[in-house]
Parts: C-alpha cells; structure tokens; sequence
C-alpha cells in the first residue's frame, strides 16, 4: 500500500508539473501573439514593417517616446530629442525618421480617439490617448500632424535631426498649453 500511495503521490506531482508548463507554455504563446499584434498595428498592417517594429532596442525606445509624449507637461524636449542622438551620428536620421513616424502615428490616433474610435497604430496606450484627446483642439492637431508629414518629407534634407525633433517635440507640447 505505501509503494501505491507513493507513485500515487510522484502521478500527481508530474501531473500538476505538466498542468503548469502547459499552462506556462500558452501565456507565453499568448504574449508573443500580443507583441506581434502590437508590431503589426505600429507598422500599419506591413508585415515586413512588422519585424522591424518587434525589435526589442525599438520596443524600449518606443516606450520612452511614448512616456514622453503621454505627459505632454512634464515633456523634456531636450531629453527627449537627445535620444535622436544615442545612435551615433550615421544612425541619426533613421531614428528620427522612426520618430517621426512614431509621432504621425501618435497624432493620428489622437485624432481617431477625440473623434470616438480607436487608436490604430498604439492600441497600448488607448488610456493615455483617451485623457490627452480631450485636452486638445482638433484644428492644431490637424496643424501639427501635416507638419509632421511636411518634415517626413524632408526626411533627406541635410537638417540637423535632433534640432528637426526639438521643434516637433515644442510644438506637440504647444498643442496642450491652457
């Protein structure tokens, strides 16, 4: 009877074991499935845009952007410019252009919230975009947002990307002053 209870008593054990790592298994299924639903909505649907979107350097970078631009009061314009910088001089205007389309993004999903729908392109942070939409005017955020686009055009123009970034950053703290 003691031998029956034993292996009775190690079944079970293995048992839970394999409940746990099945059940450990499907969380992170399911957050990788989050991550690349999350790539995908900041890429616009690409796909190939997508890898890009999921590489972690980029994912930290755009959590810092994003923090940044959720407290538009407490937004440090030189801080957060300078970040265009930490590359090193050859990578300074693709990660302002990784900016800047992280601001038309931003822009456009502000733009979706104050007009009652989702965010597309940062679902993530649909709470901060939904406190932030009611604090700006449609008109200067259409504004800022076509700046954006007019600088993302002049993408190639031989600026200085850190400067470009501080008069963006100015300006979308701009759209939020009482």
């Amino acid at each position: 009877e003691r031998a029956t209870a034993a292996a009775e008593a190690e079944r079970q054990r293995v048992e839970r074991e394999r409940v746990a790592a099945a059940a450990e298994a499907e969380r992170q299924r399911r957050e990788r499935e989050r991550q690349a639903e999350l790539a995908l909505a900041q890429a616009g649907g690409a796909p190939y845009a997508a890898l890009a979107c999921s590489d972690a350097d980029w994912q930290q970078e755009r959590r810092a952007w994003l923090a940044a631009l959720g407290d538009p009061g407490r937004l440090s314009v030189l801080g957060t410019a300078a970040r265009i910088d930490a590359g090193g001089k050859d990578a300074r205007r693709a990660r302002l252009a990784q900016a800047l389309d992280l601001l038309l993004g931003w822009s456009a999903d502000l733009a979706r919230v104050a007009a009652g729908a989702a965010p597309r392109t940062h679902p993530d942070c649909a709470g901060v975009l939904d406190r932030l939409a009611s604090r700006v005017a449609p008109l200067p955020l259409f504004r800022y947002h076509r700046a954006l686009l007019r600088q993302r055009a002049l993408l190639a123009h031989p600026l200085q990307p850190r400067l470009v970034a501080e008069a963006l950053l100015l300006d979308y703290r701009a759209l939020f002053a009482p």
